[in-house]
């Protein structure tokens, strides 16, 4: 750990951090290491995109999932608050916000520094074996329960999570949600698509590998890296869990074509009463 933070990159973080919390005490933004890890540039010094990517997906749960200030929300692979953040600001007392990430890290931050504000946000750990974000993890995904009621919730999110999970593990946690969501409640997750496309505009991502014929990955050796799935496979995973599919799908600009909603193609879906 202190071979971690003597590094040259690291030290740079640290000095950054320790001046944004003097210049701006009140705001939220978590350390910039964290928010590298999930996807953050670290040319983003001072969290603007961060904020900025929260606050778009924030109108779109309103506009599009139902979102309001008595919601209780489940907000999957919660990160560390780019989501939960700007949430803050529409969901009351009267509704709640449960994070659920496999990074302890992470988790940690998020009840040190959101809970003490906003009570009814709360985080808890899934230590859940990932070789992209957790490797040392318990529980296997493919039988992970996640640790909540039946219908407990009115809308579930899940951005960059489904991206980095294998079939039978996509297979069992939309089958979670769809147990703790309420007839009627809404679920509004982020995919690579295959049908979008099988390569991102600036290269990064090659979807060349086929982990089945329902999904491929762009690394062989460590699938959970980036994976994208059919969209009938995933429509059968839909129906079989009680959920519907409510169309259009939003596509994703990952892949250069001119979609304006999200960087990731995302679905919504509606659980049947």
């Amino acid at each position: 750990m202190i071979w971690e933070l003597r590094r040259p990159g690291n030290c740079k973080a640290l000095l950054i951090d320790s001046i944004e919390r003097i210049v701006n005490p009140q705001r939220l933004p978590p350390p910039i290491v964290m928010r590298t890890r999930v996807g953050s540039p670290f040319s983003d010094v001072h969290g603007q995109q961060f904020e900025s990517i929260g606050r778009h997906f924030r109108v779109k749960l309103i506009e599009d999932a139902g979102l309001s200030v008595a919601s209780r929300v489940l907000d999957l692979g919660s990160g560390c608050g780019r989501l939960a953040i700007p949430l803050t600001g529409v969901i009351g007392s009267s509704g709640s916000y449960f994070g659920l990430e496999a990074v302890q890290s992470m988790v940690r931050w998020c009840q040190r520094h959101i809970t003490p504000r906003f009570p009814h946000f709360r985080f808890v750990h899934a230590d859940v074996r990932n070789r992209f974000y957790n490797r040392r993890g318990k529980e296997n995904p493919e039988g992970y329960r996640f640790p909540f009621d039946e219908h407990q919730f009115d809308l579930i999110i899940a951005a960059s999570v489904f991206t980095h999970l294998q079939p039978d593990a996509t297979q069992n946690y939309i089958s979670q949600c769809s147990r703790v969501l309420q007839p009627g409640g809404r679920f509004f997750a982020t995919f690579f698509v295959l049908e979008n496309g099988d390569s991102s505009a600036d290269g990064g991502l090659q979807f060349r590998h086929g982990v089945s014929d329902i999904a491929s990955t762009t690394n062989p050796t460590s699938p959970e890296a980036a994976i994208a799935y059919r969209i009938r496979w995933l429509m059968e995973v839909f129906r079989e869990s009680h959920l519907e599919l409510l169309l259009p799908i939003r596509w994703g600009n990952w892949t250069g074509k001119n979609h304006e909603y999200s960087w990731q193609d995302v679905l919504i879906c509606e659980k049947r009463r």
